[in-house]
């Protein structure tokens, strides 16, 4: 695992040398660098004095970054899971110098990691400006979907990173919640959650297993017909509740995680048909239809 290479440490095995600004010494392998890199793979192949010196039996090269980027960059040149990025501070920085070196894969990589980390679910807003400033689309659409988990109509706080990007985008990503709002309301509007979780036109008004009076809604079926459907009460509770909370925070709804849940189960329970562990079934079908909707969301970026 790249993770597990200390870059720092003479003793690691290397045949080659990178001195940074801040005079620490990388020891890296240069099969792996040159396979990264276009820029040492062209070094190496014709290297000339002044570009590379000697330390001890090692070439030694010199280069105008700090030890913190390239840290950041070698786990990305060797094979295996890089550690992941735990920090903004330098995030730019690490881009300019991938670029600097030609290192394409190794900003795949990087773009993915990013993507992966926390720092993306903790702070979307400031990753998904990042990602548009850096032509990185993947990126941003992930962090955009991250973004459904802050309040739609409130202003978003204000980041830094804020002022890398055009007012454009900003409205996009606006658009996109509104969007990704519709589409999530729509998904659990109660006619339509009951049709999702089992509801059938036509069904009878009363459950024969625990007896209770069901609630009657009209729902139109995939075909485009449409007719009474009957469903338990705690159903279309749940689905009510659910609504309130989508229509501030279009995204983070766990449908089978959620203190309502507890509740809802309670009745879901004395009925034999519809019990716990089919209520969780049904749910959890309702977040897989509800993710599916939410991919499907377009997000406009001006001039990828």
């Amino acid at each position: 695992m790249s993770s597990l290479v200390d870059f720092t440490n003479t003793s690691s095995n290397h045949d080659f040398i990178v001195d940074t600004s801040d005079g620490v010494r990388l020891y890296v392998l240069k099969s792996f660098l040159s396979y990264s890199s276009d820029f040492f793979k062209n070094l190496f192949m014709d290297s000339t004095p002044e570009q590379t010196g000697e330390a001890g039996t090692w070439p030694i090269f010199k280069i105008a970054e700090r030890s913190s980027t390239m840290l950041s960059i070698l786990p990305l040149c060797y094979p295996g899971a890089p550690p992941p990025p735990n920090s903004f501070d330098g995030l730019l920085e690490v881009l300019l110098t991938i670029r600097k070196y030609l290192m394409q894969d190794v900003e795949t990589r990087f773009e993915a990691a990013l993507l992966a980390s926390r720092l993306t679910s903790d702070e979307p807003l400031r990753m998904f400006a990042i990602a548009v400033h850096c032509k990185w689309e993947g990126l941003a659409r992930g962090a955009a979907k991250e973004t459904l988990a802050l309040p739609l109509r409130a202003v978003f706080p204000f980041v830094q990173e804020l002022e890398l990007i055009p007012a454009s985008a900003y409205h996009h990503l606006l658009v996109y919640h509104s969007a990704c709002s519709k589409v999530t309301v729509d998904t659990l509007d109660p006619p339509t959650f009951l049709r999702l979780i089992g509801g059938r036109p036509g069904q009878a008004s009363t459950c024969a297993a625990c007896e209770e009076r069901l609630v009657r809604q009209t729902v139109v079926l995939p075909d485009g017909s449409s007719g009474d459907a009957y469903g338990h009460r705690w159903n279309f509770m749940y689905a009510e509740e659910l609504l309130k909370q989508v229509r501030v925070t279009p995204g983070r709804v766990r449908l089978a995680d959620n203190k309502f849940l507890d509740e809802v189960m309670r009745d879901a329970m004395a009925c034999r048909v519809v019990g716990y562990s089919v209520a969780i079934d049904r749910l959890e079908t309702v977040a897989g239809i509800l993710e599916q909707r939410i991919d499907q969301v377009s997000l406009t970026i001006d001039d990828w």
